[in-house]
């Protein structure tokens, strides 16, 4: 029997808290060996996976076999790429052995990992790998304060009590491997591809989704109608109001319009007020963390998730990976003083302050609806130094726990009707009365989220301005009346919110946010993972970011054609995995039934890729996004030398070439030109005469071409031209006037700076050294303008004087 106790966190930070509370006080010299000791304890870490399953080569499956199905699952440990991971490879070889002689020594050991499915199959892989039989303990805990572990400590858990998450986190990785290897192999083998093709369990549906509605998008085809609007006068208030009916012809609309304007008077028909509550919203789990800092924010859920985590490290912040937005009675009652702690932060301290004394709405608290880990909250401990955007997500969470347990917002609702020679108008109006909850950010923003949200659902009727008092019955002057041509619009291409709230619900669009939280437990990945599901699209080449759009590649359509009327991207098959894992994770199913239904699915998969693939052009071609002509609007197609407009296809033949000048353009410069847009300035063009130079590039509408970017305005700090006063023209090569006046920005191969430039307008002089005269021999000169004629003067400086 060892002498110590042996705790295993997952990340070296995580254990450097944990070994600093237990006593670990021999931190600092024993670091460089891979624990921290001391007060009894070892205090180790893993790098998160260290050990994870063996790929099919490893375990004689290579070649084209089909199906691959291993006689036992294997691991081995964990090996990055050469590119990626060279170091990283040999540091955790050498924490595996440090982690073998740990154990073998160990009295006892403490499971200390993340508590979720993968921190839990990160310490049974490492410990099944290492084959040791020491008994080990969990400690269980949702955050990472000097409280939480201390009270972890003194409430640790046998393992066996987590045999059934750990059930769920195997069944998960062996099921992915499964499904992924074999059909992803079956498509590269049925689709003649060069290159080895990806699908996944979560992957593929995920993939899908995003096609299904970029290819609905682009391929809209917009209904037009016409509406009225008019304006309204009521004493020194203005409104519009619109009306009632969507005519579906212009010439309906103007009938209308004409009617309208030979009355000029509206009047009410009809008036309704209405009172309505808001109630203070859910708090955070991590998707709607996610969601919520993509569109405030436009960070990527991948770079929220990872901040969250950097915060949860700092002790700022509770376990991040939850799937729950709600509290237990228990932690309820702390709410109170964790309330207090954040009115020493000054931006919450009044809002935090208010709500002392007073009853807490209980929205957020269901023990029934708290999982693993409860919903997102902040700690106790408040923060005095953060910033950039770990400032702005501690501060989104902490605003939102202080709304989560305020009181309602009302505010009154104003409809109303008028008529105006026949025509019916229509206006609507809300007026907040009561903040409550909506006062801790301020009532605009409140209420500007609130429109996103119901915007992005597809609902137009989003809060409304002020509306003056009306009276029904009474007849007001008209102003400005005119119509206005509508359509309506497709379904937005998805950004990671919108996608994160798809696979939440399994891509059902569903509005209301109570019947959303009962669908999570059919959604598409756990909150945990559906970030690394976005960001492993886009590192196979499926899918890009624009902004802050995903959109296909022509790789990734290529594929989608393919398998989307196939098994494996049904959407809610996928969800219904998670489902049953989740039973597993409890207990309710077994592993054994899970894995059989898994197997059974992919022998069913293969079949079906077999059976309906079939060699298809793009699966091996560009991963470059699909784009439009930025002249025509016609598809642009992705080709080795240049992307272009196809002129044998109805295209305007415009082209942007992939080398202009002697320079390769960037990805960024393409798509930039793609959309019409200037591009930033690029570096390292090649002149005629061999001279490198700077410059931006645009689209030449008029003559359908790529050009050089000319400023037309005044440059150089307002500069006139030094022969006629005219303001100076600015090209890549040269300053101009349409007098005749040139100043060109290299002479003898030096290149001038803004500075030297300015400096020769204003009459000075300017010394260069090393430039080349046509004989291609060096000289040193100091050069001048001649500010009556404009021609560069020089007078030549010889070595000793340059010495």
């Amino acid at each position: 029997m060892g002498k110590y106790t042996v705790i295993v966190a997952e990340k070296p930070s995580v254990a450097k808290g944990i070994a600093k509370l237990v006593g670990a006080t021999k931190a600092v010299t024993q670091k460089a060996n891979g624990y921290l000791e001391g007060n009894g304890y070892r205090v180790t870490w893993a790098f998160g996976h260290l050990v994870g399953l063996k790929n099919p080569e490893a375990v004689g499956l290579g070649g084209n076999i089909l199906p691959i199905v291993p006689e036992r699952w294997e691991t081995d440990i964990i090996q990055l790429p050469a590119k990626s991971g060279g170091d990283m490879n040999a540091t955790i070889a050498k924490q595996m052995k440090i982690l073998d002689e740990l154990f073998a020594s160990a009295g006892s050991i403490i499971e200390a990992t993340d508590a979720g499915r993968e921190g839990e199959l990160i310490f049974r892989y490492i410990y099944e790998y290492l084959g040791h039989s020491t008994p080990f303990s969990r400690l269980w805990i949702s955050s990472l304060t000097d409280e939480a572990i201390r009270k972890g400590m003194n409430e640790l858990r046998p393992g066996s009590e987590f045999d059934a998450l750990s059930d769920a986190a195997h069944s998960r990785s062996e099921a992915d491997w499964l499904l992924g290897y074999n059909a992803s192999r079956a498509l590269t083998l049925m689709s003649g591809s060069k290159t080895k093709l990806s699908l996944g369990r979560v992957q593929t549906p995920v993939l899908c989704m995003i096609c299904n509605r970029f290819d609905a998008n682009k391929n809209f085809v917009p209904t037009p109608f016409w509406q009225v609007q008019a304006l309204v006068h009521k004493e020194m208030d203005n409104f519009q109001v619109v009306s009632i009916i969507k005519y579906q012809s212009e010439a309906a609309a103007k009938e209308a319009a004409e009617r309208a304007r030979a009355s000029m008077r509206m009047r009410v028909t009809k008036l309704e007020k209405k009172q309505v509550t808001s109630k203070p919203p859910l708090l955070y789990d991590l998707t709607a963390l996610q969601r919520a800092a993509n569109s405030k924010l436009g960070l990527t859920a991948d770079q929220t998730l990872k901040i969250a985590q950097e915060l949860y490290e700092k002790k700022y912040l509770t376990y991040p990976r939850t799937g729950s937005r709600y509290i237990s009675e228990d932690v309820y009652h702390t709410i109170p003083s964790l309330l207090q702690k954040i009115q020493g932060y000054a931006r919450f301290s009044e809002a935090a302050a208010e709500r002392q004394g007073k009853k807490l709405c209980r929205r957020s608290v269901d023990d029934t609806k708290v999982t693993d880990h409860h919903a997102l909250l902040p700690t106790t401990n408040i923060p005095k130094d953060l910033e950039g955007n770990l400032k702005s997500i501690w501060e989104m969470v902490c605003a939102r726990t202080i709304e989560a347990f305020g009181e309602d917002s009302l505010s009154e609702r104003t409809s109303a009707e008028f008529d105006c020679g026949g025509t019916g108008f229509k206006a609507t109006g809300s007026v907040v009365t009561k903040a409550g909850w909506k006062s801790v950010l301020g009532v605009n923003e409140a209420e500007e989220e609130a429109k996103k949200n119901t915007d992005e659902n597809g609902n137009d009727d989003a809060p409304a301005g002020k509306l003056p008092p009306l009276n029904e019955g009474e007849v007001l002057p008209a102003g400005k009346i005119e119509t206005v041509r509508k359509t309506d619009q497709p379904l937005p291409i998805y950004t990671d919110g919108s996608l994160l709230a798809e696979m939440e619900t399994c891509g059902k669009r569903i509005e209301d946010e109570e019947l959303r939280e009962s669908m999570k437990d059919v959604g598409l990945g756990t909150p945990a993972t559906r970030a690394q599901h976005i960001e492993r699209l886009i590192q196979i080449e499926y899918i890009v970011r624009k902004g802050k759009k995903l959109i296909p590649t022509d790789k990734g359509t290529a594929v989608w054609k393919m398998v989307r009327h196939l098994k494996i991207a049904d959407v809610r098959t996928s969800a219904e995995w998670e489902r049953d894992l989740g039973l597993v994770e409890q207990g309710k199913k077994s592993k054994k039934e899970f894995d059989r239904g898994i197997l059974q699915f992919t022998l069913e998969v293969i079949e079906d890729i077999r059976k309906n693939v079939t060699p298809m052009e793009g699966v091996s071609g560009s991963a470059e996004p699909q784009r439009t002509c930025p002249i025509c609007g016609r598809p642009m197609r992705n080709m080795k030398f240049s992307v272009t407009c196809d002129a044998e296809n109805g295209g305007c033949g415009f082209k942007i070439s992939r080398e202009i000048a002697g320079k390769k353009l960037p990805a960024t410069a393409i798509e930039a030109l793609a959309q019409g847009k200037r591009t930033a300035v690029l570096k390292g063009f090649k002149s005629k005469s061999g001279s490198s130079f700077d410059a931006s590039l645009e689209v030449d509408r008029e003559n359908h071409k790529v050009a050089f970017y000319r400023d037309r305005g005044p440059v150089l700090t307002g500069r006139a031209c030094p022969v006629c006063q005219k303001a100076l023209t600015d090209d890549p090569w040269k300053l101009s006037c349409e007098c005749g006046f040139k100043l060109y920005k290299t002479q003898g191969e030096v290149k001038l700076t803004t500075e030297q430039l300015d400096t020769l307008l204003g009459g000075g002089a300017v010394a260069l050294f090393g430039m080349k005269g046509k004989n291609g021999k060096k000289y040193n000169a100091r050069i001048s303008l001649n500010q009556e004629n404009g021609q560069i003067e020089r007078e030549f400086i010889n070595d000793k004087k340059k010495k």
